[in-house]
């Protein structure tokens, strides 16, 4: 397994983004709905699940957040520790809004 720096990711982002003209945003719906759909193998009725997920201030954490939103839309009990920080990305905040009104 090769385990990749912050600034690797992002760059493989970025090129993912732009081979597939989508945008950043995108990817992370694109992301969360992959590792929703493994988990869902797994566990399979989601009404009886609870999720911890630990997010930081970058797009990382917005992946998580986005994950999270639906995992609740979906039943499972979720519960988010979020990284307080100054400077969040702009995605990480619009999917901290996105969940502001969900019970998680």
């Amino acid at each position: 397994m090769k385990i990749l720096s912050a600034a690797q990711i992002a760059q493989i982002d970025a090129i993912t983004c732009e081979e597939q003209h989508i945008a950043s945003s995108d990817l992370m719906d694109r992301t969360a709905h992959a590792v929703f759909l493994e988990l869902k193998k797994r566990y399979q009725n989601m009404a009886n699940q609870h999720f911890t997920i630990i997010c930081g201030k970058g797009n990382n954490g917005g992946d998580g957040l986005v994950l999270a939103r639906i995992l609740d839309d979906n039943l499972a009990e979720v519960n988010i520790y979020l990284v307080k920080s100054a400077d969040y990305s702009s995605n990480n905040l619009i999917n901290q809004k996105k969940i502001s009104d969900k019970r998680i």
